[in-house]
């Protein structure tokens, strides 16, 4: 694939992914900063554009204790995706701690070199 093409690719796929109507992020794994997040994301936990290059846990600290930390560092050590149904999450809107049941995925990146990003 030539680098234009290529280039033409990511744009398209940038392009799908930021209007699924689902939500969609991408958190880069040294450091959990949030590289990607659709307006479909932004819109259901209360966020602005401005949480890219942010950490997750510095804009929703709440998922912490909610063991998503835990579930996102499997994820990195394994390779293994995290797939849950209808999971208890409370989402901090507004200053109050809202319940919301979502089923998610956390998926592995393997860039070519073998590292989970």
């Amino acid at each position: 694939m030539t680098l234009k093409k290529s280039i033409i690719y990511s744009t398209a796929i940038n392009d799908v992914f930021a209007q699924a109507s689902v939500n969609i992020s991408v958190i880069k794994a040294s450091d959990y900063t949030i590289e990607f997040a659709n307006d479909y994301y932004l819109a259901l936990f209360d966020k602005k554009a401005d949480i890219i290059g942010k950490s997750l846990f510095e804009v929703s600290p709440e998922f912490i204790k909610q063991g998503l930390k835990g579930m996102i560092d499997q994820v990195i050590k394994t390779g293994t995706p995290y797939v849950n149904k209808k999971h208890s999450i409370s989402i901090n809107k507004n200053n109050i701690l809202e319940k919301s049941y979502f089923n998610f995925n956390f998926m592995p990146i393997e860039e070519s070199n073998g590292i989970i990003s």
